[in-house]
């Protein structure tokens, strides 16, 4: 056949474009699983080094209460004169003061010379001079606030960072300072706790460069004046960028940082590039590897069609040389079939096996005598999970080579010679047969590692959602307890202690009522993943008006207008529909722009088989970047004194997820100011 010779070079070409092509393809899914690896970690080590930055935000915030009620000290004595002459009162008082923070280990007083006056260490006071500290040249600057560099205390021996603040006369000269010392061992133990030693890393910076705390631990006090996270953190309070030498250890690492609130302190976590790449580099080898299997399988079927031409134009040498590369490329897609992971068998139309891969004699307990030519339904599909016989009329694999039909199953068992199953996922294809006959292949895999890990997880979140909802009702006795004897102690010495006292105790009760309504919210949050209410025909237009009419004290009061459109009927929990709508009302009336009274609408259209609510308002609006984070538990953006514990769109989120819908935020279509909370619910 002489047209067949003018057909070598178009198949080498078409050989040539599937390779490229092959390779291409791999190449941009190891590129995505590269992309998928670091914006996942991103993410991950953005979120440690914010938790890590509110940790240390309120170390440093009770630090500076515990400054505040010092000073006050000084001033309920009389000052530093009657300090001195008091003075074993005042080492009890500061001892006192300091017992409650684990993390505070220093508290003094220096008068305006810098000397010391009292000390929760020392009782009778030692004559100590502390005009040569950092701290108190900060403060003879004319600061009045100071964190220091790390120090080893003169009257605790341990390394502190120095927390100070400084009162004044009407001159401005110094009357006197106070100091508290935190403890840089506790910071190291708590980021030695919040994460692992494979290659991360948790950094305090102040943010002049200076290192505080590190773990894995470094000397305090070293300077990194340059550290390019530190820097970043100048520009853009919290983020995350690869850093390709860092100054502390020269790695290439991904680090993220928070700024801690308005303390000149920076928070950086990160890890190693080599560390968090390593499974994608793992990865990376395993495409590599099959695309090479790939492509040798690929190169071999081509050399086979250009041998099979060849062997026309020369005719019995050009056969034997056929029969030989025939031979080894079904060698090599042997080779092929037995490193295949999955079990993989074939067998004909009367369901009688005709080849079986070793992945499959491993799965099964057989030997591959025992499976030639025995029926495969008989083997390995003759029972369901439960026991009870399986009809081989309903195999899907039997019937799949009838109907000439691709089948997955995701939830049946294979059964093994020695008489135990294992569940199984597989799929099985119509195969044409040599001399027109048809049978078909099955290829499946033991997916009881999968289960168990599935199973384990839905435990894991089971137990953390009692475990919150347990600490959150537990925490609400001893507030009550706080409230209680408080409240007791402004009745019965209200005409005994100083109007600054009182103010100090109203807030006390103030922080115990923000934070029995912040329980009481985490209480409502953890309740939605653990009802076992069964859901039912509910109207969304009755849960909307009865949310509405909870709220018409705030609506009377601020003028709000609440229009409610034609809602549908769904399948739902009546009561969490209501906290719904009523959270999605009242955030919007207590987030109103003062400049004009607030104007809600809801409305209702169908999508497909899911119903879309929206509900509109004028408020102060949300801008893009802001729409997702609002729904994390604490999230709150506007910070102009009103009232919240920023759960109550996480609640929102989690309710709709429970109901298999969603939640997000849109900008108004009509271009005017505000938000539109958008929910997607399925029609029943």
């Amino acid at each position: 056949m002489p047209y067949l010779h003018r057909l070598r070079l178009p198949i080498a070409l078409l050989a040539s474009l599937v390779m490229v092509l092959m390779a291409a393809g791999a190449g941009m899914l190891v590129w995505q699983a590269r992309e998928a690896v670091l914006s996942e970690a991103h993410a991950v080590h953005r979120g440690t080094a914010r938790a890590v930055s509110r940790h240390v935000f309120h170390v440093i915030r009770s630090s500076a209460v515990l400054l505040d009620q010092m000073l006050a000290e000084v001033n309920r004595k009389g000052g530093i004169a009657a300090l001195r002459r008091d003075d074993s009162a005042l080492h009890e008082t500061l001892r006192q003061l300091v017992r409650p923070l684990s993390e505070v280990n220093t508290a003094l007083i220096a008068d305006g010379n810098g000397n010391l006056v009292g000390s929760n260490h020392f009782f009778p006071v030692p004559e100590i001079n502390y005009t040569d500290r950092a701290w108190f040249l900060a403060h003879l600057t004319g600061q009045d606030f100071v964190i220091g560099p790390p120090v080893v205390g003169r009257t605790s021996g341990a390394s502190i960072i120095t927390i100070s603040k400084a009162v004044r006369d009407a001159d401005g000269h110094i009357l006197a300072a106070a100091l508290v010392g935190v403890e840089i061992g506790y910071l190291e133990q708590l980021f030695a706790d919040i994460h692992t030693d494979d290659g991360r890393a948790v950094t305090l910076f102040l943010r002049d460069g200076t290192l505080i705390a590190r773990n894995p631990p470094e000397p305090p006090g070293r300077q990194y004046p340059n550290a390019p996270a530190v820097r970043l953190a100048d520009s853009e309070p919290s983020g995350s960028r690869i850093i390709p030498n860092t100054a502390i250890d020269g790695q290439e690492r991904l680090n993220a940082w928070d700024r801690v609130g308005d303390y000149p302190l920076v928070v950086v976590a990160g890890q190693s590039m080599e560390r968090l790449l390593a499974p994608w580099r793992a990865f990376a080898w395993q495409v590599g590897l099959l695309l090479m299997v790939m492509l040798v399988a690929l190169t071999l079927a081509a050399r086979f069609v250009l041998v099979s031409i060849r062997r026309e134009e020369a005719a019995l040498a050009a056969a034997e040389r056929n029969a030989k590369d025939l031979a080894r490329a079904n060698e090599s897609l042997s080779s092929v079939l037995a490193a295949a992971p999955e079990g993989i068998v074939g067998i004909d139309a009367a369901d009688r096996v005709i080849f079986v891969n070793d992945a499959a004699l491993r799965l099964t307990g057989y030997d591959r005598d025992d499976m030639i030519d025995q029926v495969l339904h008989d083997l390995v599909h003759h029972h369901r999970a439960d026991g009870s016989p399986y009809p081989a009329a309903e195999c899907a694999m039997r019937n799949g080579v009838r109907d000439a039909e691709l089948c997955t199953i995701a939830d049946e068992v294979f059964w093994r010679k020695d008489g135990s199953s294992f569940p199984v996922e597989y799929t099985a294809g119509r195969l044409d047969l040599p001399g027109g006959g048809h049978g078909c292949v099955v290829v499946f895999r033991d997916i009881g590692s999968r289960r168990r890990m599935e199973d384990e997880l839905k435990r894991s979140n089971t137990d953390l959602e009692q475990f919150a909802y347990a600490v959150s009702h537990d925490l609400q006795e001893p507030l009550r307890t706080i409230s209680g004897f408080v409240g007791l102690l402004k009745r019965g010495f209200r005409d005994k202690l100083p109007d600054e006292a009182v103010e100090y105790i109203d807030m006390a009760v103030d922080g115990v009522m923000r934070m029995s309504r912040m329980i009481d919210d985490l209480l409502a949050y953890s309740r939605i993943g653990r009802t076992d209410i069964t859901p039912e025909a509910v109207d969304l237009g009755r849960c909307a008006a009865r949310a509405r009419d909870s709220l018409l004290a705030a609506i009377d009061e601020t003028n709000a207008t609440v229009e409610l459109g034609p809602l549908p009927v769904v399948a739902a929990i009546e009561t969490q529909m209501v906290s719904l709508f009523q959270n999605l009302l009242s955030n919007a009336i207590k987030y109103a722009d003062p400049s004009r009274p607030p104007h809600i609408t809801v409305t209702t259209r169908r999508a497909g088989g899911d119903w879309i609510i929206r509900v509109a308002d004028n408020g102060l609006g949300i801008v893009p970047a802001d729409r997702e984070r609002v729904f994390q538990v604490f999230q709150r953006l506007h910070k102009r004194g009103i009232s919240g514990s920023g759960v109550g769109l996480a609640l929102c989120r989690r309710i709709v997820e429970r109901h298999r819908g969603a939640i997000w935020i849109e900008g108004r279509e009509d271009g005017q100011p505000g938000s539109v909370f958008a929910l997607r619910l399925p029609a029943v």
